[in-house]
């Protein structure tokens, strides 16, 4: 537990973290701060124009700062689990995206403990420079720089498959990037309720 505590007092101070999640292991920090994104983008080497994604505790908190509703039912279903919705932005983060944004509710154990305690939207972002792999281990993360703060949890594996991003208008789903939940396996589950899939 301490490993989750230490992660939410540097996100409360605009700090930085490597975490493990249900897909990848991600960079984070709150999506509340200008700087704490800012630092990301940095660590990345990624243009500041470019998509990130935000991690909510649930839904209640993803309508704080995006308009759920054409994805509503769909993100009752998916949701917790690996498929990212891109949504329409309430403008309220710091990200450079202002239209929309790509949230999701993540499975993994330390990811819900942190969200027991913790109010705030977090980016999730794979931890790898722009170009390069994704880190699937600890020994993956030696790259970051010491203010980042790195989680300790049970050997640091994830499973290495990213999440699924979709995005949903009136009844119509739009597959951005198909990853972990398969486009046949969506299908199987949205076309009986009237959606198509493009």
């Amino acid at each position: 537990m301490i490993e989750v505590f230490q992660c939410i007092e540097a996100i409360k101070r605009d700090g930085v973290i490597a975490y493990p999640t249900d897909t990848l292991w991600g960079l984070g920090a709150s999506a509340l701060s200008a700087d704490a994104v800012n630092r990301i983008y940095d660590l990345k080497e990624r243009q500041h124009t470019s998509p990130v994604s935000i991690l909510v505790s649930d839904i209640d908190m993803a309508s704080d700062y995006a308009t759920v509703d054409d994805s509503l039912e769909l993100m009752n279903i998916f949701l917790p689990g690996p498929v990212t919705f891109v949504l329409p932005s309430l403008d309220k983060l710091k990200i450079p995206t202002k239209e929309t944004v790509g949230i999701r509710i993540s499975t993994h154990p330390f990811v819900e403990i942190m969200f027991k305690h913790l109010d705030i939207p977090i980016i999730t972002t794979s931890i790898n420079k722009t170009g390069s792999s994704p880190a699937l281990s600890r020994e993956d993360l030696e790259w970051l720089p010491g203010d980042v703060f790195v989680a300790d949890w049970h050997g640091g594996e994830v499973i290495g498959i990213p999440s699924t991003v979709i995005e949903v208008k009136d009844k119509s789903i739009k597959i951005h990037r198909e990853g972990y939940m398969s486009r046949k396996a969506m299908e199987s589950i949205a076309k009986p309720l009237g959606y198509k899939i493009f």
